[in-house]
């Protein structure tokens, strides 16, 4: 079975294409007018701990982190998306398997978009982040006033968590009402 692309999970790779894109793109436009020191490491409070100079290496440290770990989740979709039914953890997850394999599909089909949907939303929270630390240590390190960046984070993963929990009520009430017409 092939992934889904349902219109929430498309909208969900453009954010994130675009993301990813913009983010990159404020990194090499804001190496150049960083100052000699930057900011490497935070207080939970937002004071800085250490500084180091404004190499490209010290600069490209977190957004290559960022980036392979992205490209790890990206491999773990395509990987996920691969398996039989019995692999996942889903609810009715004992009365489905007793189906024949015809009838698992549907189900199958609702726990592959509901994976697809959280990986390409847990990319989609990778590069917010991303663009949110890289934009914070550029205006501390040139002595800018921003709002912690602790407000977006949160925020950002509020939203996503809310969003999941929904998919998740809306996948076991699909799941309740397939074994019911079967």
């Amino acid at each position: 079975m092939t992934l889904s692309f349902a219109s929430k999970n498309r909208a969900l790779i453009y954010c994130n294409i675009f993301l990813f894109i913009a983010w990159w793109v404020q990194i090499v436009v804001l190496y150049r007018y960083l100052p000699g020191q930057i900011p490497m490491h935070f207080d939970l409070a937002g004071n800085v701990t250490r500084m180091a100079d404004a190499t490209p290496g010290n600069w490209l440290l977190s957004p290559l982190m960022i980036t392979m770990s992205s490209f790890t989740t990206m491999m773990l979709l395509w990987v996920f998306t691969t398996l039989g039914i019995e692999n996942y953890n889903f609810p009715f997850k004992k009365e489905v398997l007793e189906l024949s394999p015809e009838s698992q599909i549907p189900f199958l089909r609702v726990v592959k978009e509901f994976l697809t949907f959280s990986l390409l939303g847990a990319l989609l929270y990778m590069f917010t982040i991303g663009l949110v630390v890289s934009l914070y240590i550029y205006l501390h390190a040139t002595g800018e006033v921003l709002i912690p960046a602790s407000v977006w984070i949160i925020s950002a993963t509020l939203v996503y968590i809310g969003r999941l929990t929904v998919e998740y009520f809306r996948i076991k009430k699909a799941f309740g009402k397939q074994l019911r017409s079967i």
